[in-house]
């Protein structure tokens, strides 16, 4: 049984980001994935098809702050950190990939699978760099957070909350995103990007 319902905001918090798909089509930036990805490729939940797609980012030590900065995974403090654990001077991380083409997960109608979003997409179009608060103003919803300061605190909070609940969920899942990467790593023969 899949435990991604341990992980309660794998859903983007902004409704209508589902179905607008103008993220999702267009290039889709490297974007780091939690142990959510990982549990539901290990539970058979996402096509082999789609997994051979991923790639592996090998960190070592000295840049993992500037590595998840680049990525905008930095709210106070590195939360790439609580993700898996070091080896041998070196970080490894489940990713998706720089692409100049429509994200790997985008279906018809929308991410094809919401519950296994990475971090960038689950607080799109809001991001943390360095303790601050940033948004994508040309996202639609955008719009409507600022002409509604009311919205917009609604947002800010909302996306601590996702961003707390994911460094907990991370951390208690330390040891099995280690191990089931290399799993995964392994069976699919996944390229790895040196950083």
């Amino acid at each position: 049984m899949s435990k991604i319902s341990e992980f309660p905001y794998t859903q983007v918090l902004i409704e209508q980001c589902p179905t607008c798909k103008i993220c999702c089509n267009d290039h889709v930036y490297e974007g780091i994935s939690g142990y959510n990805t990982i549990n539901a490729i290990i539970n058979k939940e996402i096509p082999d098809d789609l997994i051979k797609r991923l790639v592996i980012h090998r960190v070592p030590k000295s840049k993992i702050d500037k590595h998840a900065k680049s990525l905008l995974h930095f709210p106070k403090k590195n939360i790439l950190k609580n993700l898996t654990k070091i080896e041998n001077g070196y970080y490894e991380f489940l990713a998706f990939p720089d692409l100049n083409a429509k994200c790997i997960f985008c279906g018809d109608k929308g991410c094809a699978y919401p519950k296994v979003k990475c971090f960038d997409c689950v607080i799109f179009p809001f991001y943390f760099e360095d303790g601050k608060f940033l948004y994508y103003d040309w996202c639609p919803e955008t719009k409507l957070v600022e002409s509604d300061p009311k919205l917009g605190d609604y947002y800010y909070k909302q996306t601590l909350k996702s961003t707390n609940e994911y460094a907990k969920y991370s951390k208690k899942h330390k040891d099995q995103y280690f191990r089931d990467l290399k799993k995964i790593k392994e069976k699919y023969n996944l390229k790895v990007i040196e950083i």
